[in-house]
């Protein structure tokens, strides 16, 4: 059909715009409505079919632009006060999803360069890098990390090497804690002596190092003391009046009668084979 205009003149003031909207004609598929600032030559909004185009920055429910972050204020909408909120609807049959993507092009994988995405019909949310899906949230809360199908709580898999998680604490202290309710074991790291300890963390006894090492291949377990003792390759420390160390292999029982055990008992030391065979003592292979 015919062109159809409307046009709006405020030229006379100093200032003033003179802008143009309306129907540009042409069949029904082909016609459009656009609003025109002919002063300026610009073409702030233009309709097409399905298609909407906008010129310039957006800001909705009397909210303006340069009143937010330049880095994101092309469109700006919600509210002063409130929830604001953005839907996006999908279907919910396989294969349906709502996608926000980030571009940086418009090839396949820069059309997508970064997205989130979520199917309704796996209830999965997904984000991916470089058209590439790296993450996943299942229904269950599960998070993937390199895999589509996590398992566990936090699932981490890469496709080739080692798969690796690194806790930095900068000067401080590193720690991973697993557990339940108020009993926790705690993996740990520290700064300078650099030290790495296991540890028993809970409400029912206080803080106990089960097993302490440090960069020099130094362990020590049920202490982490890191003075003249560390001169050991290995301790074993008792809170109480002993402690002792028991060896067992595949022949021996795993009980407190079997396999060979050292203890310190006081101001007392033992050794004890308590498998019914000899005790030998050897040097280069000879005995003693």
């Amino acid at each position: 059909g015919a062109a159809t205009y409307y046009v709006m003149d405020n030229t006379v003031e100093t200032g003033g715009k003179r802008y143009r909207f309306g129907y540009t004609g042409g069949s029904s598929d082909k016609g459009s409505f656009t609003i025109y600032n002919e002063t300026d030559s610009l073409l702030p909004l233009l309709i097409s079919g399905a298609n909407s185009t906008f010129a310039g920055n957006v800001a909705i429910n009397d909210l303006t632009n340069s009143d937010y972050d330049a880095d994101a204020d092309n469109l700006v909408l919600g509210a002063t006060s409130g929830n604001t909120g953005i839907t996006i609807r999908s279907g919910s049959s396989a294969g349906n999803y709502g996608s926000i993507y980030f571009a940086d092009g418009t090839t396949a994988t820069a059309n997508k360069a970064g997205y989130i995405r979520y199917e309704q019909n796996t209830s999965k949310m997904t984000i991916g890098i470089n058209a590439v899906q790296k993450v996943a949230i299942n229904l269950d809360g599960n998070v993937g990390i390199g895999t589509n199908d996590p398992d566990y709580t936090l699932h981490l898999l890469k496709s080739s090497g080692d798969t690796e998680m690194y806790i930095n604490g900068q000067n401080g202290q590193s720690s991973l804690r697993m557990g339940l309710d108020a009993r926790n074991w705690q993996i740990k790291t520290a700064a300078a002596p650099y030290l790495w300890s296991l540890n028993y963390v809970g409400t029912d006894v206080p803080l106990s190092n089960i097993i302490t090492a440090n960069v020099g291949g130094k362990v020590s377990i049920g202490t982490d003391t890191t003075t003249t003792n560390y001169s050991n390759t290995l301790q074993v420390h008792a809170t109480g009046t002993g402690s002792s160390l028991l060896l067992t292999d595949q022949n021996t029982g795993t009980g407190n009668g079997d396999g060979f055990e050292m203890i310190m008992h006081a101001n007392n030391a033992y050794i004890i084979q308590r498998e019914n065979a000899p005790l030998s003592i050897r040097t280069n292979s000879t005995e003693a």
